[in-house]
């Protein structure tokens, strides 16, 4: 969801939703 993120492939939030 974030740009900075979404260069390394996923955001901080989206971070939470990957690791479930």
């Amino acid at each position: 969801a974030d740009q900075r993120a979404d260069r390394e492939g996923h955001s901080r939030e989206d971070d939470d939703d990957w690791r479930r």
